[in-house]
């Protein structure tokens, strides 16, 4: 594919994409929960595929990943009492029973495999109900500004990397990062900051900037933690669902890392 062809597909798929993921955060509650529902399911996939998992093991991370998204879903919003989230205990427990039918030769390579895809994947996806129902009612323009934030770090970092990039950023893991890239990003992000500031109120404009700045940061890391699991796993996309993006996994890579501290920060600024 020519150079021009990829842009090309990422500019249409970039468009489509974000427009059927602001509809549904913003129509309501149900349409957000099962369009990132299935998100993290689309990622989770790619994630048991990079790490080469067992099948029995894949039906389990995809039951985990159900559960989890859904049971703290209904929590945040209210539909849930506390008590039954204990149903997670035993739904983790189940992937060490099942490793004890497998004969692998390194189980505990797959174990960690499994419990790393809940911890890195799944549990951080589904902590965006908890940011979407801030402050007790449904709030879509908090993960919306979210989206933006990292989306304009994504985009700035690409087209400031392709123009000015000469510093590498992190060469062993991610040989075409530069510091300019990562800079544009930076200031992309923390531009669009500001323009949330000046109309969504929710945040002062000093807390929106600091947001903005360290969900940048955070993205930046975001993306050099996938580049290295797929590197260790040999391959230079997570999938290829997404034309001129590769996989879910490496479109929402900074999300997925972001969305903790973002979390954390509106804690700590409410």
């Amino acid at each position: 594919m020519s150079k021009f062809s990829n842009l090309l597909a990422r500019a249409l798929t970039a468009i489509v994409g974000v427009s059927i993921i602001i509809f549904c955060t913003v129509y309501d509650q149900w349409s957000f929960f099962g369009l990132f529902l299935l998100i993290t399911i689309l990622s989770v996939r790619e994630y048991a595929r990079l790490g080469d998992l067992p099948k029995p093991q894949v039906v389990w991370l995809f039951v985990s990943t159900i559960t989890t998204f859904t049971l703290l879903f209904l929590f945040a919003s209210g539909n849930l009492n506390p008590k039954f989230l204990a149903i997670l205990l035993p739904v983790y427990s189940i992937g060490l029973i099942i490793q004890l039918y497998l004969k692998e030769e390194r189980p505990l390579r797959i174990i960690g495999l499994c419990y790393l895809g809940i911890g890195y994947v799944v549990l951080p996806l589904s902590l965006l109900s908890f940011i979407i129902f801030h402050q007790g009612k449904y709030n879509p323009f908090m993960v919306v500004a979210l989206l933006f934030i990292i989306w304009c770090m994504d985009t700035g970092a690409y087209f400031t990397g392709i123009t000015f990039g000469r510093r590498k950023l992190f060469e062993r893991i991610s040989p075409k990062k530069s510091w300019e890239g990562a800079i544009g990003g930076f200031l992309f992000a923390v531009f669009v900051s500001w323009i949330f500031s000046l109309y969504l109120g929710q945040l002062s404009q000093i807390q929106w900037l600091l947001v903005g700045a360290i969900v940048s940061i955070i993205g930046i890391f975001g993306d050099l933690v996938e580049s290295f699991i797929k590197r260790v796993a040999a391959t230079k996309d997570s999938g290829t669902s997404l034309p001129g993006h590769g996989g879910f996994m490496d479109r929402f890579d900074s999300l997925i890392f972001s969305i903790p501290f973002y979390l954390l920060l509106l804690k700590l600024l409410e």
